[in-house]
């Protein structure tokens, strides 16, 4: 939404109102304000979580193919006992 084209110049206040009011006016009749209010807790949450260093997920990447195949057979054959309905 934006005037000038190509993705340039002044967003279209009009075009971003309609947008963003339809969005919120529909979230609010599908969903309790309860509701709405706890996912945008979780949303704040999750994007001022302290994160853990890069390195444990390194070493955490790195174990993976590292760990014997018998190992993660034992897995796949668990996985494959649970009962789905699909």
């Amino acid at each position: 939404m934006v005037l000038n084209g190509f993705g340039r110049g002044i967003p279209h206040a009009p075009g971003l109102a309609i947008v963003l009011g339809g969005t919120v006016a529909a979230t609010f009749i599908c969903y309790p304000l309860r509701e709405v209010m706890r996912v945008m807790g979780l949303f704040v949450t999750a994007f001022t979580a302290e994160e853990l260093p890069i390195g444990d997920y390194i070493k955490d990447i790195v174990k993976i193919p590292r760990t014997p195949p018998r190992a993660r057979n034992i897995w796949n054959a668990r996985s494959r006992a649970w009962k789905t309905n699909f």
